[in-house]
């Protein structure tokens, strides 16, 4: 009887690194269940071991599996052993640290801090800070290794989140601060030597390149993404090509590549162990990602297989780095990155060949047929984690990687050698050829990014990851001869229902939920299966953090309280993200950011007091805009103003008719109605029975029409 699939040592082993992840997961929550769950799969495998001691390839796979099961169940075990820092969380603490990473933009730095003290305790685990400012200058001088200090309250991060292993926890953050940019104290310190060579680089790339390619330089060589505004990163992957700012398989391949090329007239054994060195150390230089990691394993274990003239087989090889990196560091499993580079391989693994032919089959060149079918798996491997991490897919990823993998190719090669050579000469004179092809590349992301339905935006649970074994059932690797294409049509049909039932749809109407931002009162109002955005609108992500929170994937109409250059720039933002209908503002003398709205070739539609608005009223009181109303029950209205508008200069006739109010702060005026707050003054929250603050507690949801508050 032909077997169904051959049997491959690390694929096994790589099964049971999948089972040993859940199994660690399951030590955080049921300490003795998971030690037995471990001791029993080990204890299996040993057994299989002796019983087929006779075959070498299953002791090996055997072995191999109890040895990782082993050790992940020491590191998993060493990682349920930590307790948090014995603390009055309630009360602001002295933080003192070195700042392992730092991201900003123009309303967020956000940090992740290492080597942390909390007044003077030292702690076990790294700390992670959001500062809410408009000018982030004051942490842009940051850079990794540098010591800050700040006082501001902090929260411990729990291991499980909504029924899932928290993204921090899996990642070594145990806290959470929000301190203000004014608390924040800078600690020089001398950088080692590993960040300095990523600083000058850096500063050398943005001082003779500019500040935004020389960003993407630095991020297409480092995979550090932290200089790029999110504009820039949100197109790039909506385009499809935002792989290209992550070091990964690309980078390594092309690496691997262009240095087996220049030494194409040296002994097999020379340079092989020269190409896996360096690779390392660019490894290590890109700060040792998961992709990367499983890059250099796979490259290494292809190059040194060529040495001995044996074929190497890609699904064996990515099944050894995927059980690698499991066995030591269990909650990579749960890891965006990591699933999504071992997604893109294994989605290669499965389809490029049976696409390649199809292609071929209907005349298509070899090298475009190749080519559309690698992007095409690809893009196939990693849809689950796209949908389910980011609720995006990128509708033109695999033509736009098709069109620019060649310029692609060309501009790391090049920016990649120029680099080394800038950094000897300490000059960035040459750079001026690798800038020419990102200004290309960047256009054609951006454009791409730019073209109708460029990309989708669904919300799915976790069943959508129920597809990919399934995609091992429609690949070459499960064979039957006789019921093979039963068993595709099964398993197509298996992933289409899983596709379907892992949507998730938002049911939410008559709601308000409140947006709290520092000089910006807004709301995401939903109302007749609509879903609105009404305010200041300042903050685009918190805006976006509350639309994937709540499963809202488009916004149908946007109504400004406010013109300011901020408000422009986030709405731009917005816009770019999700599907966004029409946008709404009254006339402004000073307007400044509608000339933003006018040079991004946004129409905003701009009204007086004579005009009807769609869905919701404009208010206004002797001929001044006031803000947003809706009506609610017993003809009274939901009042929403922004952030610059006092409510208790309102005409006392609308306020009459006001039930609920949405405003920056309560300041102990008309009591007895129904509040929805930033903030409210400390000397008077005992009076305020029904305000409600934004900012008090956790992310809540009002029913205006009930009067109801939900998480």
């Amino acid at each position: 009887m032909k077997r169904i699939i051959n049997f491959r040592t690390f694929l096994y082993t790589a099964v049971n690194a999948v089972i040993g992840s859940f199994i660690s997961v399951l030590l955080h929550a049921r300490i003795f269940l998971g030690i037995i769950s471990f001791f029993v799969l080990i204890v299996v495998n040993i057994l299989l071991a002796v019983y087929y001691r006779k075959f070498a390839k299953y002791v090996a796979a055997f072995s191999v599996s109890a040895c990782l099961l082993a050790i992940m169940l020491i590191i998993a075990g060493i990682s349920c052993s930590y307790t948090p820092i014995d603390i009055d969380y309630g009360k602001e603490h002295v933080v003192t640290g070195s700042v392992y990473s730092v991201a900003y933009n123009r309303d967020e730095c956000v940090a992740v801090i290492e080597n942390v003290r909390v007044d003077g305790i030292e702690t076990d685990g790294k700390i992670k800070i959001f500062v809410d400012t408009k000018s982030p200058d004051k942490l842009e001088f940051l850079r990794e290794d540098h010591m800050i200090l700040f006082s501001a309250e902090i929260s411990k991060i729990d291991f499980f989140a909504d029924g899932f292993v928290n993204k921090y926890a899996t990642s070594g953050i145990r806290y959470i601060s929000y301190p203000t940019s004014s608390s924040i104290e800078y600690i020089p310190q001398k950088a080692s030597p590993l960040n300095h060579l990523r600083s000058k680089l850096k500063m050398l790339l943005i001082d003779f390149m500019g500040d935004k390619y020389g960003n993407i330089a630095y991020g297409i060589l480092s995979g550090n993404r932290s200089g790029l505004d999110f504009s820039t990163q949100n197109y790039f992957s909506a385009s499809g090509l935002g792989h290209v700012l992550a070091v990964s398989g690309l980078h390594i391949g092309f690496l691997s590549a262009a240095l087996m090329l220049c030494m194409k007239k040296v002994s097999p054994k020379i340079k092989v162990p020269i190409v896996v060195f360096v690779t390392i150390l660019y490894s290590v230089f890109a700060g040792f990602s998961a992709s990367v990691i499983r890059a250099v394993i796979m490259s290494s274990v292809v190059l040194v297989t060529a040495i001995n003239g044996q074929r190497s087989d890609l699904l064996n090889n990515l099944s050894l780095a995927f059980s690698l990196i499991i066995a030591f560091s269990p909650f990579s499993l749960f890891d965006a990155g990591f699933l999504m580079s071992f997604c893109a391989v294994f989605g290669i693994a499965c389809f490029s060949n049976t696409f390649r032919r199809l292609l071929k089959k209907i005349r298509f060149p070899n090298f475009l047929a190749s080519s559309i079918a690698v992007s095409a798996a690809a893009q196939l491997g990693i849809t689950p984690c796209l949908l389910f991490f980011f609720h995006n897919l990128p509708l033109y990823s695999v033509i736009a990687n098709i069109i620019m993998m060649p310029l692609i190719t060309i501009t790391f090669v090049v920016l990649f050698l120029v680099s080394i050579l800038c950094l000897i000469i300490n000059s960035g004179v040459l750079l001026v050829l690798p800038q020419s092809l990102l200004i290309l590349l960047d256009g054609g992301a951006h454009f791409i990014s730019n073209l109708p339905f460029s990309q989708i935006t669904v919300y799915v649970s976790a069943l959508i990851f129920l597809s990919v074994p399934l995609y091992f059932v429609i690949s070459r690797y499960f064979m039957l001869p006789k019921f093979k294409w039963l068993a595709n049509i099964g398993a197509v049909l298996c992933c289409t229902l899983i596709c379907i039932f892992s949507v998730i749809t938002s049911d939410l109407n008559c709601a308000v939920i409140p947006i709290s931002a520092y000089n910006d009162v807004s709301s995401v109002v939903c109302i007749d299966d609509k879903v609105l955005l009404v305010g200041d609108c300042t903050n685009s992500k918190k805006i976006m953090r509350v639309m994937e929170n709540k499963y809202l994937g488009r916004i149908d109409g946007i109504y400004l309280t406010s013109m300011s250059e901020e408000t422009a720039q986030s709405v731009i933002y917005l816009s770019e993200r999700f599907d966004c209908g029409a946008i709404y503002c009254p006339y402004f003398e000073n307007g400044e950011g509608l000339t933003t709205f006018v040079d991004n070739d946004i129409e905003v539609n701009i009204f007086d007091a004579t005009d009807n608005l769609p869905v919701i009223k404009s208010e206004y009181y002797e001929s001044k805009f006031v803000g947003y109303s809706i009506d609610i029950k017993q003809n009274k209205k939901m009042l929403f103003v922004g952030s610059r508008t006092d409510y208790s200069k309102i005409n006392p006739i609308l306020l009459n008719d006001t039930a609920v109010l949405r405003c920056g702060v309560f300041t102990g005026y008309l009591s007895d109605r129904i509040f929805l707050t930033n903030f409210s003054l400390p000397e008077i929250d005992e009076s305020g029975k029904y305000v409600y603050s934004a900012k008090s507690g956790e992310e809540f949801i009002f029913n205006y029409m009930t009067g109801e508050l939900y998480k």
